[in-house]
């Protein structure tokens, strides 16, 4: 029989060796590498709390900044009692009256009544109706018109021709007033 070979060379060259070191290796890598995760995230974690903290800290100095404290309350001064004098005040006791309710009914006015003081209501200037006559006659004069309306924006076979009417009252109580009539017409 062949000597059994050496342990160690063979151990190299089996495959169920290699892979259980590599396994092994693996684990190892994974262990490190979950711990490398594992230690960032607690590392960011950290700063993150610091950082927190640290903003925390200065919105309260800031607040503490604006807010002014109040100047301190001044004790109002004691008020000035007089000085107790020998000299007797004599002042006329204060009475009121009341005006309202009144306590009478009302009384007419003293002295008789005087018409020039007090002169009737009249009527005045321009109450009274204009004392002019009004006018017999207004005479009005008409002025009659046919002008063509412009066709730029009418189509051509629908030419208008605008028929009108200036009225216009020469006096009297219209005070020269001025009416315009027109009637648009075209061929139709």
């Amino acid at each position: 029989m062949p000597p059994p070979p050496h342990p160690e060379a063979g151990a190299l060259l089996r495959p169920t060796h290699v892979l259980s070191s590599l396994h092994g290796a693996l684990q190892t890598l994974a262990a490190s590498s979950l711990s490398i995760l594992a230690t960032l995230v607690l590392v960011t974690v950290l700063l993150g709390c610091i950082r927190w903290a640290l903003l925390q800290h200065l919105q309260r100095k800031r607040k503490k900044a604006r807010i002014t404290p109040a100047p301190p309350e001044k004790r109002p001064a004691p008020p000035l009692l007089p000085a107790p004098s020998s000299l007797p005040t004599s002042r006329p006791a204060v009475t009121f009256k009341p005006i309202y309710p009144w306590t009478s009914p009302p009384q007419p006015l003293p002295g008789p009544y005087d018409p020039r003081l007090y002169p009737a209501p009249t009527l005045r200037r321009h109450s009274y109706p204009d004392p002019s006559p009004p006018p017999a006659t207004t005479t009005t004069t008409t002025l009659s018109y046919t002008r063509r309306v412009s066709t730029n924006s009418i189509p051509p076979r629908h030419a208008a021709v605008l028929h009108g009417t200036i009225t216009t009252a020469s006096a009297g109580a219209t005070r020269g007033w001025r009416r315009n009539h027109w009637v648009v017409g075209g061929a139709g």
